[in-house]
């Protein structure tokens, strides 16, 4: 039954009450349980075709989805494995098993399929591990989840929590779950596909994300425009609140970020796909998150990897300046962390006091090649104090700064380049933006962000129209040498889900004597 509907009368009619007492009266001790699971079948069936109220569904997405009680109250855990209670923000279901109920790994631990069809299996279930279970009924759930047994007596996984539940709330989780296999929330209806919209903490701070938001709407207007998605039109929905959540959930996510040198990230929900321009600095290793380009720390590899390239010293060392700020220093010690092998890295957080002082630190190490993370003022002040100090080391720009430069020997990381633009995603870009009063930072950052969403486009036409975030997912998985237009040809696969295979190492300084710009694959 879906949960929405009104619920259903539990009037027992005369048959059923006929057929209940025969039981009892033909063999009341030899049925023993099987009487037991007879009654609670023609007592479900009471409540309707797919024998649960929507009272006890409703209950029971309470605990799966935020794991609290019907009063209110967070439900409570125990670690089997150190006897300690597991954590509020950790008993909801959907943190491990996912929206969908399809488990997976997290974080090193595997999850298991809890979905519906496959707990009641009318067979032996041959589990990952390869050992067989019986099928699972509502007593044999209780007993998973408050005694961490499965059906066939087999202990479950020290990483599967121990419930304190009533019976009668381990009933509603499992009513549930029966409604979660028959749910067709997945952002999508027979007319709409919902494709949400999340900013980075810092983008939603950046007035260029407005402006971004706006570019979104009218590319997908567009699409939409033209027959949408098998004649579904395309709606964006934006996350509210902090964190932000969208309600109800969306079929994917698109990402806005302040560009490539934004470190903050999107937390989208659990198990829905979010797709990005740029990976966070973190990496982009969650099987539910994609991106076209490599962030931060990929950049500032290929930058080194390009400077190291070109003068081959006997010891190597790079500089690393960042803004001090909480979000850039973590960016800054991941990107230390992974140019270790290749060379030593004195990374110095500055600001506009300190600035001098960053300087002579390096200029008197002898460095000869800094990379550049960030922008604005502090930044600007380590560019004037070099020039004074007369310090002229090549500058490695994660990403082009605002302002214009002259400095002939910096260089900085493009994404794509005019002819990686196809003339038809040209068109759609320019006939949403006023181009000539964009500036180069902005029309790159635009780009990348379309070439994130014709990706999941892309996705959502190889899928098919019976749509499922599962589904995109494998989709996703799948594309090989896939042109968006807007972006080189990239490719992902279950283990790579960053899809550019390089990017453009070019001069700083826009000039006809500059160098030409070098492609570089990503390692």
């Amino acid at each position: 039954m879906d949960w929405r509907q009104p619920r259903r009368s539990a009037t027992w009619s005369p048959a059923l009450w006929m057929m209940v007492a025969e039981l009892v009266v033909a063999c009341p001790r030899a049925l023993g349980r099987t009487w037991l699971a007879a009654a609670w079948l023609l007592a479900t069936a009471a409540c309707g075709a797919d024998g649960q109220t929507g009272d006890a569904i409703a209950r029971g997405r309470s605990l799966y989805l935020s794991g609290t009680h019907a009063d209110g109250r967070v439900l409570s855990a125990q670690n089997e494995s150190t006897g300690l209670a597991v954590p509020p923000a950790f008993v909801a279901c959907v943190n491990c098993h996912g929206h969908e109920g399809r488990g997976g790994n997290e974080a090193g631990t595997v999850a298991s399929d809890i979905r519906w069809e496959t707990l009641t299996k009318p067979y032996d279930y041959r589990r990952p591990d390869g050992r067989l279970r019986a099928p699972y009924d509502a007593a044999a759930f209780y007993t998973a989840l408050t005694q961490g047994r499965d059906p066939s007596g087999y202990s479950l996984d020290s990483a599967m929590p121990r419930f304190a539940l009533e019976p009668r709330e381990a009933d509603d989780l499992w009513a549930a779950l029966q409604s979660l296999a028959k749910s067709d929330d997945q952002g999508v209806s027979e007319d709409v596909i919902r494709i949400g919209v999340m900013m980075t903490p810092h983008a939603a701070l950046n007035a260029a994300a407005a402006m971004d938001r706006q570019l979104l709407n009218c590319w997908f207007g567009a699409l939409s425009a033209r027959g949408g998605m098998f004649r579904r039109r395309i709606e964006l929905v934006d996350a509210a609140g902090a964190p932000q959540q969208f309600a109800p959930l969306p079929l994917a996510v698109l990402t806005i970020s302040s560009g490539a040198g934004d470190a903050s990230t999107a937390a989208a929900p659990p198990t829905v796909p979010m797709i990005s321009a740029t990976e966070d600095f973190s990496g982009t290793d969650h099987r539910y998150r994609f991106a076209v380009y490599p962030g931060v720390v990929g950049r500032a590899r290929m930058l080194a990897r390009y400077a190291l390239a070109r003068t081959h010293p006997a010891s190597p060392a790079l500089g690393l300046v960042y803004p001090d700020d909480a979000d850039d220093r973590a960016a800054a010690t991941a990107i230390a962390a992974n140019l270790q092998p290749l060379a030593q890295v004195m990374s110095l957080a500055v600001s506009e006091t300190n600035a001098n002082a960053v300087v002579a630190r390096m200029r008197d190490a002898g460095l000869t090649h800094v990379i550049v993370l960030g922008a604005g003022g502090s930044i600007d002040a380590v560019m004037t104090s070099a020039e004074r100090q007369q310090w002229a080391p090549q500058f490695l720009w994660i990403e082009r700064p605002d302002r214009d430069s002259d400095d002939a020997r910096a260089v900085t990381i493009e994404p794509a380049l005019g002819h990686d633009v196809s003339v038809d995603a040209g068109s759609s870009y320019a006939a949403c933006v006023d181009l000539p009063s964009l500036r180069l930072r902005d029309r790159t950052r635009q780009l990348a962000l379309l070439a994130a969403a014709q990706m999941l486009v892309t996705g959502l036409e190889q899928a098919g129209r019976e749509i499922s975030r599962e589904r995109l997912v494998e989709t996703l998985q799948s594309l090989r040498e896939f042109h968006s237009g807007f972006a080189p040809p990239g490719s992902l696969s279950p283990e790579r889900h960053v899809a550019a295979s390089g990017l453009y190492v070019l001069p700083l300084a826009l000039s006809p004597s500059a160098a030409e710009p070098v492609w570089m694959l990503i390692e």
